[in-house]
């Protein structure tokens, strides 16, 4: 699906199913506006077994269900697809999306994105996530899902090699019962207009770039209450990086702490702080002690 000159241009939208396009909505109703109610018969045979709970099957194997569908939703591909935009399924019905929930969508089988076993320690938006990552390199890609990845190393955008990462975008859906709305709509689609050229490829890096520091900045400010404090403070964590490097972070912080919040070195007060964490060689915490002096002399 990928490897063609301009599919760096071409842009992928991943979309999700339940809570996006099949809605949290009881079978006797009412849906939300758009939203047709369906039924649909699942074999046990033809069922997906990663992050699914099997239902109380009949005995004869299937079970018949009465299902809301997104027609907004419904709309909104078809009108991807006629537009030559990519769309492939990111749900963990897999190869199943395309036999239940395509024909009553009304749209054609579209490629299963996400595929494979469960895995122990992922919930189903980590396992998402990581085989997205590793389907669509340098290519700009939206994922549509109602479910937030569990950790900030699972985000789509965080995953990808950093030339893609501006390249990716996460439109979470709030309402399972209301699923993908128009306003979701209009928003990815910004985005996909800018992912389409070269001159937006750069104002979505620009974007990355500048929320990036903001969120830093709030951060320092949060973390050390000014961002003068928070530069001293990461220059001494550097410092004592470089000056004890065998891994001991709690030392490193504590000491970058006390240089943040001091002009003058207190030797004992040093001394007592370096003993908390290292009690190796003497030797070492003293040579420790006059090192931490000589950067005070240096950073007044």
């Amino acid at each position: 699906m990928n490897g063609r000159p301009d599919d760096r241009f071409r842009p992928v939208v991943a979309i999700d199913i339940d809570g996006v396009l099949r809605l949290a909505v009881p079978p006797e109703g009412p849906g939300p506006e758009g939203a047709y109610p369906v039924e649909i018969t699942v074999h046990r045979d033809a069922y997906p077994d990663a992050y699914h709970r099997p239902p109380r099957w009949g005995r004869d194997g299937i079970l018949t269900t009465t299902y809301w569908l997104s027609g907004t939703g419904a709309d909104w591909i078809r009108s991807l697809l006629a537009r030559g935009v990519e769309v492939v399924w990111a749900t963990t019905w897999q190869e199943y999306a395309n036999v239940y929930f395509a024909p009553a969508l009304g749209i054609p089988e579209l490629a299963v994105a996400t595929t494979g076993k469960e895995v122990q320690g992922w919930d189903s938006s980590d396992w998402k996530s990581v085989r997205l990552r590793e389907r669509f390199p340098g290519r700009p890609i939206v994922w549509v899902d109602d479910n937030p990845v569990s950790a900030d190393k699972y985000a789509i955008d965080e995953m990808r090699a950093p030339h893609d990462r501006a390249l990716a975008y996460f439109q979470l859906i709030l309402n399972a019962r209301e699923g993908i709305r128009a306003d979701h709509i209009q928003t990815v689609e910004e985005w996909l207009e800018l992912a389409s050229t070269i001159e937006g490829h750069r104002e979505l890096r620009r974007r990355r770039h500048r929320n990036r520091q903001y969120w830093r900045r709030l951060w320092d400010r949060n973390r050390h209450g000014t961002l003068a404090r928070a530069a001293r403070w990461k220059r001494a964590h550097r410092f004592m990086q470089t000056l004890v490097p065998d891994g001991r972070p709690h030392l490193h912080s504590q000491l970058a702490d006390y240089m943040r919040d001091h002009t003058e070195p207190d030797a004992t007060e040093i001394r007592f702080l370096i003993e908390n964490w290292w009690r190796d060689d003497p030797g070492d915490q003293d040579a420790a002690v006059d090192a931490i002096d000589h950067w005070f002399k240096d950073n007044p």
